[in-house]
């Protein structure tokens, strides 16, 4: 009896020690879908795959990046077209991390940096074109969007797969003048 006592302590004792440990980042537990950047006294060391990884503390630090593909959406944004029409746009950014380390030593946050970049792109790309070139063009103005954000950001191992331009609002006074235009348009064509 002494000795199951005794054997229970133990275990208990040693289970304390490993949670802490663990606490201290000795184990380190990755899933399929992570990698561990792992850097000794602060400079880079190698990237972990998945699986069980000793860290060694206050020597090794591990960062843990998901590679998983994320999706997110652009916060409505005000621009002014090249014709000088008020836009509010939205977008849809598909993105993951290709290159943990770069991600992790290029990068702060790679969430914030895709949304800033995005915004930036969006912004620029958009207040070049005219009302009519957006609203007919609008899939090739995706495509140079997604381009110009993906050779942006594979510096630091962020990877766009889709970039797509949501919604594209404008002044209902710009609206009805439109209709108003193609209506013209259209009488004119029946006249002759």
């Amino acid at each position: 009896m002494n000795s199951i006592k005794k054997l229970s302590t133990t275990a208990i004792k040693f289970t304390k020690q490993t949670q802490r440990f663990n606490k201290r980042g000795f184990f380190k537990i990755l899933n399929q879908y992570e990698r561990g950047v792992v850097f000794n006294f602060g400079k880079f060391h190698t990237v972990k795959e998945a699986g069980f990884h000793i860290v060694i503390p206050f020597i090794q630090k591990c960062d843990i990046v998901d590679i998983r593909t994320f999706t997110y959406t652009l916060d409505k944004q005000k621009i002014i077209s090249k014709d000088n029409i008020n836009l509010t746009v939205d977008a849809l950014v598909v993105f993951r991390i290709h290159d943990p380390k770069l991600a992790v030593t290029k990068a702060n946050d790679c969430i914030l940096l895709v949304n800033e970049m995005a915004q930036i792109k969006v912004c620029e790309i958009l207040s070049h074109n005219t009302l009519d070139q957006v609203l007919h063009n609008r899939d090739k103005i995706s495509n140079q969007i997604h381009d110009e954000l993906k050779e942006a950001l594979n510096k630091y191992g962020v990877t766009i797969e889709y970039l797509k331009l949501k919604d594209i609002h404008f002044d209902e006074t710009i609206a009805k003048a439109i209709a108003k235009k193609v209506e013209a348009a259209n009488l004119r064509d029946i006249k002759n």
